[in-house]
This record gives structure tokens, C-alpha cells and sequence, in this order.
């Protein structure tokens, strides 16, 4: 089937990567500040596939990863220029690779101090991930077999180690009005809202960004519920990653849908969670196009290929 072909191509990558370019390419003719975002890019394509070759997330076509996440992500030209989103994706990519290492080693300290200091500075740019914290603990009790009171200590202390050393750097600047700011900037205000309600459906962006998440959640359910099926295959410590994955899309995506419903959609935070979600289904989506062979599979992968073209050129046209 064309998937199998795709997934075994020693071309995918270099054409995903020529690709990617192309894209970043439109993007910066259309403004030259977006440079800062392309190294974030660059450094989350790297630590995606770290992320995988490190657990063994995808066992046959490791690197394939790649592919599936330049898909995603340029799909949306939009969250691709965020350079908070890109800088949230980051820390939750390192924070899931370290935290991975635990995995039933309830006297690992050192990964798990790493993992959530790295999730206190993506907390630091974007105040709402405060929220997965307790998925995080949750995930580890349930699905690393690694937490304790111990555990809990040390991501407690991963957590403050980022406000210990930003702090005495505002005092000194007199700037403690951005602990203030940093805080409003956890729960959307009246003036966030009113503008969300004023503002939504207004502009084609809005629409390309609504047309973004549906093939995102498309992907989630697709992938999701093919793995499940398939996930006796793995071993169970790759299966137990895997869930801890899907334990933490499912909430990301619920949040997402909410703050259409609501509507927050015109808000920063947006992208954000995009950029969260788009980590953690990645793998799953991955053993979608490498490991299913059948027809309704093969076809699905190629609408989903032509759709993802789609979202980027009315991205960049619209969008930007």
C-alpha cells in the first residue's frame, strides 16, 4: 500500500525537509522576523526524533517521525510563527523525553528534575500549562510506575527552580510588574473574552485555524483508535508510553474544543495547546502510516497528505 511505500522511502525525509523549507521560505518573504522561529522549528524536529529513538516509540521506521511532524506543523503556518507556542512544544518535548527515563524507576531523580524544570520554564512563558502538571503526576503513577512522595518532591522542586532564578532578575530590574502581568495571563479576563465574542469568525485566519484543528482532531481519533487496536504488537513498556500519550491528547483536545465553544479562539493561548498537541499524537499518528496496510488505510493517509497541502498554502495566504 502507498503508506508502507512512504514509510519505507529513504526519500520521505529529505523531501519533507525540502518541503518544510519551501514553506519557511513563503514565510519569511512575507515577513523576516519569523527567522527566530525557524531555529525553534529546527531544534523541535530534532528533539521529536529524540524523543522517539529514545523509547522506541515507532519500532520499525523510527525516523518517519519526522515526516509526520513536518506534516502537522506546516499545516498550520500560523502556529509555526508563534514563537511561544514553538517555545511551549519544546519544553514539553524535553519534559516527556526525560520524564520517559523513569520509567518504573521510582529513584530516578535526576530525569524526573530535569522534566518538570524544563515544564517550570514552559510554564514560565505560557502560565495555563500549570494545568498538566497533575496529568503529569497522574501519567506518572498510572503509566511509568515511577511516583511516590520522593518523585513528588523532586518535580515540586524542578517546578520552583525556574522562579528561583527569574525573581531575583526582575527584582534587581524593578520589573515585578511581569510576576503581576504573568499572573493575569493564567485565566482569560472580561476585556480577552468580550474580544474573543467580537472578533470571532471575522477573518479568514479564524477559519483556516478552525479548519486546522478539525484535521488535527481527525488525526488524534484515526491514529488513537488504530494503536489501540494494534498496541498488542508492542511491548508493554512502549504500550504504557503510548497510553501516557494518549492520556495526555485526550484532555489537550477536549481544552481546544472548549475554547471554541466558549469562544477563546482569538486568544494566544490558542496555539499553544495546538503545539501540545501536536507532540504527543505524533507517535501514534506515525504507527498509523507505518504499520497499517490496509486499503481504507492507504487512502485515508493520502487525503489526510492532500489535506495538510491544502491548510499550508491557505495558511500562508491567508493566514499570515
Amino acid at each position: 500500500m502507498i503508506q508502507q511505500r512512504i514509510a519505507k522511502s529513504r526519500l520521505a525525509i529529505p523531501i519533507m525537509i525540502i518541503y518544510s523549507i519551501a514553506v519557511w521560505g513563503a514565510l519569511l518573504l512575507s515577513d523576516i522576523k519569523f527567522w527566530h522561529a525557524i531555529i525553534l522549528f529546527a531544534v523541535n524536529l530534532l528533539l521529536i526524533s529524540e524523543f522517539n529513538n529514545r523509547n522506541a516509540l515507532n519500532r520499525q521506521h523510527n525516523r518517519k517521525i519526522c515526516c509526520v511532524y513536518i506534516a502537522i506543523m506546516t499545516a498550520c503556518p500560523n502556529l509555526l510563527t508563534d514563537v511561544r507556542a514553538m517555545l511551549v512544544q519544546t519544553c514539553i518535548l524535553i519534559a516527556l523525553t526525560k520524564l520517559f527515563q523513569t520509567y518504573q524507576r521510582r529513584d530516578d531523580m535526576t530525569h524526573r528534575y530535569a522534566a518538570y524544570l524544563f515544564l517550570g520554564i514552559g510554564i514560565a512563558a505560557w502560565p495555563p500549562l500549570l494545568l498538566f502538571v497533575p496529568l503529569f503526576w497522574i501519567g506518572e503513577a498510572a503509566y511509568l510506575m515511577s511516583f511516590s512522595i520522593k518523585a513528588w518532591g523532586a518535580s515540586m522542586l524542578g517546578l520552583l527552580t525556574p522562579i528561583w532564578f527569574i525573581l531575583p532578575v526582575l527584582m534587581y530590574l524593578s520589573k515585578l510588574h511581569l510576576i503581576v502581568d504573568w499572573t493575569k495571563d493564567a485565566v482569560p479576563n472580561t476585556e480577552v473574552i468580550q474580544s474573543a465574542f467580537s472578533n470571532i469568525g471575522m477573518s479568514s485566519n479564524g477559519n483556516i485555524n478552525m479548519a486546522y484543528i478539525v484535521f488535527i482532531f481527525v488525526i488524534l481519533i484515526i491514529s488513537t483508535a488504530k494503536y489501540i487496536q494494534l498496541s498488542y504488537n508492542d511491548k508493554i513498556h512502549v504500550r504504557m508510553l503510548h497510553h501516557f500519550l494518549i492520556f495526555i491528547a485526550i484532555p489537550t483536545a477536549v481544552s481546544l474544543a472548549v475554547m471554541y465553544l466558549l469562544p477563546l479562539s482569538t486568544t494566544q493561548g490558542l496555539n499553544c495547546i495546538i503545539a501540545i498537541l501536536v507532540a504527543v499524537i505524533s507517535p501514534a499518528a506515525t504507527q498509523y502510516i507505518t504499520l497499517t496496510t490496509s486499503r481504507t488505510s492507504g487512502i485515508t493517509t493520502i487525503i489526510l497528505l492532500i489535506i495538510s497541502i491544502i491548510l499550508t498554502i491557505g495558511g500562508i495566504k491567508y493566514g499570515i
